[in-house]
């Protein structure tokens, strides 16, 4: 049966974890959360990132990033379910959230990461990939990723006067280099439907080879 965070398989759903975030503007990431006055804060975890990533559970669907500190709307559903409707209203777009917990070295927690940029949901589509192909060899055990590099994607952007700026967006590489048993403190709940189709994912329509040998990495070096 598949498994899901949530117990909808497809709704707008408004729980919250602690989070990362992406900036493809500059090829960093960033844990954020709030300093001792109140005021959100983000601590750089570019070079440092690993965490286990329950990759298995991924949501995909429709988010709508707010502006101002708004928090993000979600209409996502588990990836093995069917996906959801695009909202009339909203400016939502194509996206997936992951639940992760990160290592010792970058914050030791239990997050999720999310994001609609399109540079980053092809990265995500590329590591599901990976993790479709080595699944099989690690059961029971979740996938430790990394992200060991940034590609620098150039685009023209037309502007209203009619002319072009060019604008470099930076697409992160994500990278298996580990599998380790599932946190205790990551969970997973049963989704309620009885049935759920072939697992689905985003094409990014490349052709990968397979993916190089992990190593097995015990829960105690880096998590929990």
């Amino acid at each position: 049966m598949a498994k899901s965070f949530f117990s909808s398989a497809s709704s707008e759903n408004t729980e919250y974890l602690p989070f990362i975030k992406y900036d493809a503007r500059s090829g960093r990431l960033f844990r954020v959360g709030k300093d001792e006055d109140g005021a959100t804060a983000n601590v750089e975890i570019t070079k440092t990132f690993k965490a286990v990533m329950d990759i298995d559970n991924y949501e995909q669907g429709f988010i709508e990033f707010g502006l101002g500190g708004t928090p993000p709307r979600y209409v996502v559903a588990h990836n093995m379910m069917p996906a959801p409707s695009k909202p009339a209203e909203g400016k939502f777009k194509n996206g997936f959230r992951v639940r992760l917990r990160l290592s010792k070295a970058c914050g030791d927690d239990v997050r999720e990461f999310s994001s609609s940029a399109a540079s980053v949901v092809k990265a995500f589509a590329r590591l599901v990939e990976d993790f479709i192909a080595t699944e099989g060899a690690n059961p029971g055990k979740l996938p430790v990723v990394q992200m060991s590099d940034t590609i620098p994607i150039t685009s023209n952007i037309k502007q209203p006067d009619g002319t072009t700026m060019k604008l470099t967006n930076y697409e992160p590489v994500f990278e298996i280099v580990g599998w380790a048993p599932r946190p205790a403190d990551l969970f997973a709940v049963e989704a309620k439907a009885a049935a759920a189709p072939a697992k689905q994912q985003t094409s990014t329509g490349s052709t990968r080879a397979a993916p190089p040998a992990t190593k097995q990495v015990a829960d105690e070096d880096d998590f929990g």
